[in-house]
């Protein structure tokens, strides 16, 4: 659910598997039908079990396609200060989880993992919930292993929060370099494997300039 006052902007499509053709279930029949000639059983039947097993199966398929955002909890809502002038922008983030590692030697329990940070720049327009999807995709592949945030353009949501004001596309670099100046103060080691969407990519290219020694990849 967007927060109040988002703008609503249609999500990304997600491919699904398509039903099978009336060609495939033919040909599934037919075979079927062969195979089953020295049944007792009318070779009709198991012919139509058949088929209703290749649909059951192919539904399941696209229904777990169609729900695989329900299985991934919703991420964390902050508002992120991005310039001196205290200007905010809301970013959306899923913070790494602890996990036990059980089969690690004692001596490598110590040493300290990777961290990364993986950042989302938003296109045109920069509602993070947009890229929603994308985030809980990576979840779902990679786990809660690194922190995944996508960080909104000032203005674009909620602009009340900066008193109505308009930003340049130079203050918005500007502004996502001035966030990752922040993380990297407080964590200098910090590695950063940055995502960019449109804008959002020429966005990520200066980034990329200004903390060479911190990217991962882009």
């Amino acid at each position: 659910m967007l927060a109040p006052g988002l703008a609503r902007h249609s999500a990304p499509h997600v491919p699904t598997p398509s039903l099978p053709s009336i060609s495939t279930l033919l040909q599934v029949f037919e075979i079927v039908k062969e195979q089953a000639q020295g049944h007792s059983l009318s070779a009709p039947l198991f012919a139509l079990i058949a088929v209703a097993r290749l649909l059951y199966q192919r539904r399941q398929a696209q229904l777990e396609q169609l729900d695989y955002r329900s299985k991934v909890s919703p991420p964390v809502p902050e508002w992120n200060v991005v310039a001196e002038d205290d200007t905010k922008t809301l970013s959306l983030v899923y913070y790494p989880e602890e996990e036990v590692r059980e089969e690690t030697p004692e001596e490598d329990m110590e040493s300290p993992l990777e961290k990364v940070l993986i950042l989302v720049i938003p296109g045109n327009p920069g509602n993070p919930y947009y890229y929603l999807p994308l985030m809980q995709e990576l979840v779902k592949k990679h786990g809660r292993r690194h922190e995944i945030r996508c960080l909104s353009h000032a203005g674009h949501v909620m602009p009340w929060k900066n008193h109505n004001r308009d930003f340049t596309l130079q203050e918005q670099i500007d502004q996502k370099a001035f966030y990752v100046k922040q993380r990297l103060r407080e964590e200098p080691t910090l590695r950063l494997v940055v995502i960019g969407h449109s804008i959002g990519s020429y966005i990520t290219l200066d980034i990329a300039k200004r903390f060479p020694q911190n990217i991962a990849k882009l």
